[in-house]
């Protein structure tokens, strides 16, 4: 087995754990050669204000080839304060998708009630679990999806439209959820439930987390919205880039195309995509020539409309190629 525990569990302290109606929540963290984020995630977690009655547990899979990252781990594991307990895994074939399936094995070996992710580059408010645990009882869903706050590193270049977290109200449902602040029951994960599993075939193409809720749902599962639960992440400055935020419609459009088609089959793909690509095609045209217009009189009115329109034709092709099969790849390398 590709992992090596730490503080291995006790089932007699388990046992008395349930019978006193306590409840079990492990936080898994995927991570890849990003050892200072790491840091400022594990340490946000370690900080975070644990509910009465409530035992948490950190899963960190460390997707690489080599274990660089266990030795950190392991000297979290020894400083942690009570109740935490700390799991390292290590999964040497590269793709987010194998290190998320063995994050929920890992997790599932803890007896969990709830299984709860985050990302490596991403810091969590110190009363997350607690609004999390509470909005678990409050709303009667199977899967609780929080808000992401975006910090930014330095002076931003004048033509980025920053990212704004979508106001929804409390209790929301939603089609499908993203692994970037989530909270689960562990049945859907659980043989006895829905017994699902990231798909590995998407392992660097990004995507596996919303094709995994979609099935979720399609499989009886609810989603809702947690809209006080707040992680913070972290930007990475190569993605305030333009080449970046194109590829990213690119391969997110071409993405939800492949998700549809694997879902719906071809044929209703090609219908609900094809007209959203040569729409967002034609209106990324249109953006364009307003902001070469306007470029001499206003550079930063310009370049928003370039930038803008460049990501709408980049959405558009992107489902065409989503649709012909040709999903980039763009998680083979780490930013």
């Amino acid at each position: 087995m590709r992992l090596g525990e730490l503080n291995v569990s006790d089932e007699t302290a388990l046992t008395q754990t349930r019978a006193a109606g306590r409840q079990s929540v492990v936080v898994a963290i995927c991570t890849r050669n990003r050892p200072q984020l790491l840091r400022s995630c594990l340490e946000s977690v370690l900080g975070l204000v644990v509910p009465p009655r409530v035992q948490p547990c950190i899963v960190v899979v460390e997707n690489d080839a080599l274990p660089t990252c266990r030795c950190y781990v392991e000297s979290c594991m020894r400083e942690a304060p009570e109740p935490w307990k700390i799991v390292y895994g290590h999964e040497p074939n590269l793709g987010i998708p194998l290190a998320r399936n063995l994050s929920v094995e890992i997790a599932l070996g803890e007896d969990p009630d709830w299984i709860a992710f985050i990302d490596d580059d991403e810091v969590v408010d110190h009363q997350w679990l607690e609004r999390m645990i509470g909005a678990a009882h409050e709303l009667d869903c199977d899967v609780l999806q929080g808000p992401v706050e975006y910090s930014y590193q330095g002076a931003l270049p004048e033509w980025f439209d920053t990212k704004e977290t979508k106001q929804r109200r409390r209790g929301e449902r939603l089609r499908t959820a993203y692994t970037n602040n989530l909270f689960m029951k562990s049945r859907v994960v659980r043989a006895d439930g829905l017994a699902l599993r990231f798909d590995e075939a998407m392992r660097f193409s990004g995507g596996s987390d919303s094709d995994f809720f979609f099935r979720a749902v399609d499989g009886g599962a609810s989603i809702c919205w947690v809209d006080d639960a707040f992680v913070r992440e972290i930007v990475a400055a190569q993605r305030v880039s333009i080449t970046w935020q194109w590829m990213r419609a690119l391969r997110v459009a071409a993405n939800a195309a492949t998700i549809h088609k694997k879902r719906r089959g071809p044929l209703a793909a090609w219908i609900r995509y094809l007209p959203k690509s040569l729409m967002r095609l034609l209106r990324g045209a249109g953006q364009m020539v307003c902001g070469v217009m306007v470029f001499l009189p206003s550079s930063a009115l310009g370049k928003k409309w370039l930038v803008r329109g460049g990501k709408d034709a980049a959405s558009g092709i992107g489902s065409i190629i989503g649709l012909l099969g040709l999903t980039p790849q763009p998680y083979k390398t780490v930013d």
